[in-house]
């Protein structure tokens, strides 16, 4: 009993680093740090997506560009770039201001507040005063406001897939993905769902539900992931080489639990 209560002890420790909420800076500053993470690495599609968020561009639209983005083996900026030229220009834009700001800040903020319609300037150059937008730590800033202002509250907790909109997480695992317990799940919902992890995400779909892997499952591309089958006794965790094999192995596996019962 003490064995256990020294491993929760730890436990708690642990996460308790992460439970607590470092500087929140404005939503004017990460709005132009989000424009600078795009503008400076062509590759970041999260990045871009924060972008399309910030510039009103519908979840259907959103979609659709990210759908073509995968279908066409390119990023999502040269996809946008076709669809809203101006778009990618003003992330130049502003990519460029912020890269002059110490050189003359009054002009950089004069042309921030035009192109992107500012809610207070006079705080944001504040905070660029205190903390300068660099390219080299410009990701880092990305990661750390999305998680801070995505919500105050533990450091792992349990939600429904509905609750997980507006949210980030540095790891994110969704389970149940069974036609049973997804039986009312939206495509776009089950996508918010997964697009809330910045690190990692865990798909996990149990055979003792009853269901079988859910539709959606089939439409994640393949070569964005990793198929492994984990068995409770033994602690066994056995790698598939591609979904149609884990499918395979999954259906086999309920049609026999099905017949056993």
């Amino acid at each position: 009993m003490a064995k256990n209560q020294d491993v929760d002890d730890e436990l708690e420790r642990l996460l308790s680093e992460y439970a607590e909420p470092g500087l929140v800076m404005s939503n004017d500053y990460r709005k132009v740090n989000g424009y600078c993470v795009a503008g400076w690495d062509a590759m970041d599609n999260f990045a871009m997506r924060k972008v399309l968020e910030f510039e009103d561009i519908s979840p259907g639209d959103v979609h659709a560009l990210l759908v073509q983005a995968i279908d066409e083996g390119r990023t999502l900026r040269d996809v946008v770039g076709d669809a809203h030229p101006d778009l990618v220009q003003r992330i130049l834009d502003v990519t460029a201001i912020v890269g002059s700001f110490e050189q003359d800040p009054d002009t950089a903020m004069a042309e921030l507040d035009a192109l992107l319609n500012l809610d207070d300037a006079i705080k944001l150059r504040t905070e660029l005063d205190r903390k300068p937008i660099r390219q080299a730590g410009a990701r880092n800033v990305e990661d750390e406001e999305a998680i801070e202002t995505a919500d105050i509250g533990p450091p792992v907790e349990a939600m429904p897939i509905v609750r997980s909109k507006g949210l980030s997480a540095q790891h994110v695992i969704v389970i149940g993905c069974d036609d049973l317990n997804m039986g009312r799940v939206t495509p776009f919902a089950f996508f918010v769902a997964m697009t809330r992890a910045r690190l990692s995400l865990h798909i996990v779909t149990s055979l003792k539900s009853g269901g079988r892997p859910h539709p959606y499952l089939a439409d994640i591309p393949g070569d964005s992931c990793d198929y492994w089958v984990y068995k409770k006794s033994g602690r066994v965790l056995t790698a598939k080489k591609d979904w149609d094999s884990l499918a395979d192995y999954l259906n086999w596996m309920q049609t026999k639990i099905l017949k056993g019962r």
